[in-house]
C-alpha cells in the first residue's frame, strides 16, 4: 500500500471534508468540545481557516482519501514546540489508521 499526504487550504475542499465527516458521523472525534447540534459547514470552515494557524493534512491510501489530521500550535508564535494534533480515519480505512497517522506525523 502507498500512503501519501498533502495539505489543504481551499475552503471548498474543507466544505467537502465537512460533508464526508458529517456523513460518516466523525466530527466528534476531531472536535469533542463542539456540541453535535452546533455543527454547520460554515463553522467547520472557520475552525480550519488558514488564518487560525491550523494546518489540515489529507492522507491517502493507494490514491483514495483515507483520513485527515490537523495541527494547531498552542500560541501564535512560530517558536512553539507544543501543538494539538487531531487525527481521523474515514470508516472504510479504520484498519489503516495507525499507519496513516504515523506517516503523516513523520
Amino acid at each position: 500500500m502507498e500512503y501519501t499526504y498533502r495539505t489543504v487550504i481551499d475552503p471548498l475542499e474543507h466544505a467537502k471534508l465537512y460533508s464526508k465527516l458529517k456523513e460518516q458521523d466523525l466530527l466528534w472525534c476531531l472536535y469533542p468540545e463542539v456540541e453535535e447540534s452546533c455543527w454547520t459547514e460554515d463553522l467547520y470552515i472557520r475552525l480550519n481557516n488558514s488564518s487560525t494557524n491550523r494546518e489540515t493534512w489529507l492522507g491517502y491510501v493507494d490514491g483514495e482519501l483515507a483520513g485527515l489530521a490537523y495541527l494547531w500550535p498552542f500560541c501564535d508564535s512560530l517558536r512553539t514546540c507544543c501543538a494539538e494534533i487531531g487525527l481521523c480515519a474515514f470508516r472504510p480505512h479504520f484498519k489503516d489508521a495507525a499507519r496513516l497517522a504515523r506517516g503523516c506525523l513523520l
